[in-house]
């Protein structure tokens, strides 16, 4: 969209959503995970980021390798060896190392950001993944050095909990060549981590430009243009001079080779039009107080005045242009300013006064991916409404389920999906019989693929299991479940693709309706089931009990 000024020029509002080809087998990559596990990440925070951990682990291929750091005022290694190979056993360690961790000591990020980013890359380009509320004093310092060393590693930060410094992590995104994603207390994790994953699979457009016929483009909101990746919308503003093209183009490149996507621009309405150049003016005062300091005294002194004329001319506040006003009383007896404490409400979802910070009520919120015209208008919030009074808090148990008490179809998918082996099975730690471990998986493939199941959360798990699945066929004879899955896939012909098509094997099974009622039959009571989930010590010794429920609840 446009707005025209009252002479040549305006302000423009522009989306591009980029379609890359995909690669049809996705290369080994080495993977650092950095959690933050200092205290600040104490109660539900340092819960949501192991949690989210132990997901993306299950969410690496074969040939793949990794390491991890724990960090708080020191950095403690998973492996002081470097990188491991991602295989069954190293995945028992890191899935042990993860839930032994425990929130301590101050939060001292540089080092292990450092540690991740030295050397040179090698043939596998390493992927950062980050987990941290930010809660640091020196970000300039830690985004500047990002910048100067990421070379051809790209990082993707998580931001975790409600008081999240969202501004530091979009800048380690930003200057690591990646994106950032925000967890906050009570959303479900898999979204965020698949579209994450979804990021490091795509191939990224670099080097981006604007360009329009007949015209000048000045103040480009944000001023450096991100990466692209696959069908990711990318939103731009600026303000221009001169007349208003057809088309405006942006041009990068993808591994070097040259891509141009286009734009058309039309009019906005005239009612819409001054509400386009507040829009603009608010992006550029929130980018513009984002680089302050910048440790110039008069360049600083430049850009606030700058920001006043902007924020004056446009009437949008900012940060150099809203005041408090402050009324100092002064105390009868003695004469002097008396301090008075006011209460403030905690940031959301945190339990100031309880035993310890961040154990208290949790919100569930929205996924703003899409940041639309009309998101940028009305600047929904990210709560859904939900006011918490009878949602129960997530209780951290040892090795078992996290929520015992909540025994839903999504609950149980979350633990089958942090128990998938690491070669893409699903059955019970220990289990050594082929038939039993091809029947478990089965089972687990047909709950994930219910039409009540969102497969779409699990898609590169689940493709995992279903290539572990068909590889092992011809090894045993398999029970009804085996014979379901296997007809499904021989008639889809999905057992032996790269990346078998889920929804195409859910629709057979959709028609496989008779077949199913008899599988139901003949599993274990819902109650039975139940039952022994709530007595497990550990999630893995009941994962073949986890999947029946799951399929049982699925239909």
């Amino acid at each position: 969209m446009a707005a025209p000024g009252k002479g040549d020029g305006g302000t423009l509002y522009l989306t591009f959503i980029p379609e890359l080809e995909m690669p049809e087998t996705e290369r080994a990559r080495d993977y650092m995970f950095l959690i933050d596990i200092s205290s600040s990440m104490m109660g539900t925070k340092m819960e949501e980021a192991k949690n989210a951990l132990l997901m993306c682990l299950r969410n690496l291929s074969e040939g793949d390798t990794f390491n991890m750091i724990a960090f708080e005022s020191e950095c403690h290694h998973f492996s002081k060896q470097g990188s491991v190979t991602f295989r069954q056993d190293t995945l028992d360690r890191a899935t042990r190392w993860i839930r032994n961790l425990e929130p301590m000591g101050g939060t001292e990020i540089f080092q292990p950001i450092r540690l991740a980013l030295q050397g040179k890359t090698g043939p596998k380009d390493r992927r950062v993944l980050l987990f941290t509320d930010g809660q640091v004093g020196n970000e300039r310092e830690i985004t500047q050095s990002v910048k100067r060393t990421i070379g051809r590693r790209r990082m993707f930060p998580f931001g975790i909990d409600t008081s999240v410094n969202e501004a530091f992590i979009h800048q380690l995104a930003e200057n690591g060549n990646g994106k950032s994603v925000m967890i906050y207390p009570g959303e479900p994790l898999e979204e965020k981590i698949l579209l994450q994953f979804q990021r490091i699979a795509s191939p990224m457009v670099e080097g981006l430009k604007l360009e329009g016929a007949g015209m000048i483009l000045k103040d480009v909101v944000p001023k450096r243009l991100p990466g692209l990746f696959h069908r990711e919308p990318m939103t731009v503003m600026a303000r221009f001079d001169g007349s208003l093209p057809e088309y405006i183009h942006l041009t990068g490149q993808v591994e070097g080779v040259p891509l141009t996507m286009a734009a058309p621009v039309e009019v906005a309405p005239q009612s819409t039009q001054p509400l386009l150049e507040k829009i603009w003016a608010r992006n550029k005062l929130k980018e513009m107080e984002a680089e302050l300091p910048t440790g110039n005294p008069r360049r600083d002194e430049r850009m606030e005045k700058e920001m006043v004329a902007l924020s004056k001319q446009f009437q949008v506040l900012c940060g150099r242009t809203s005041f408090v006003s402050v009324l100092e009383r002064m105390e009868k007896a003695t004469g002097l300013p008396v301090t008075e404490t006011v209460p403030v409400a905690p940031p959301r979802g945190w339990d100031m006064m309880g035993r310890r910070a961040g154990t208290g009520r949790r919100f569930f919120s929205l996924s703003l991916q899409l940041q639309d015209f009309m998101s940028e208008v009305m600047e929904f919030s990210r709560e859904t409404g939900f006011d918490g009074k009878n949602f129960k808090s997530e209780e951290a148990v040892e090795g078992g389920p996290a929520r015992k008490d909540d025994l839903s179809l999504p609950s149980l998918l979350r633990v089958l999906a942090r128990n998938q082996l690491a070669d893409g099975a699903f059955h019970d730690r220990g289990e050594t019989d082929a038939s039993r471990q091809l029947g478990i998986t089965a089972v687990a493939l047909l709950a994930f693929l219910s039409p009540n199941a969102e497969i779409r959360l699990y898609q590169r798990q689940l493709q995992k299991a279903i290539r572990w699945f068909a590889q092992r066929l011809s090894d045993t004879a398999g029970d009804d479940a085996v014979a379901l899955m296997e007809e499904v896939l021989r008639e889809t012909e999905q057992g032996s693709s790269s990346k078998p098509d889920l929804s195409m094997i859910r629709t057979r099974l959709a028609q496989s309706r008779n077949r199913m009622e008899t599988l139901l039959s003949r599993l274990r009571d819902e109650a039975e089931l139940e039952s022994r989930i709530r007595l497990a010590k550990e999630e893995s010794d009941v994962v073949s009990v986890i999947a029946e429920l799951a399929l049982r609840k699925a239909m």
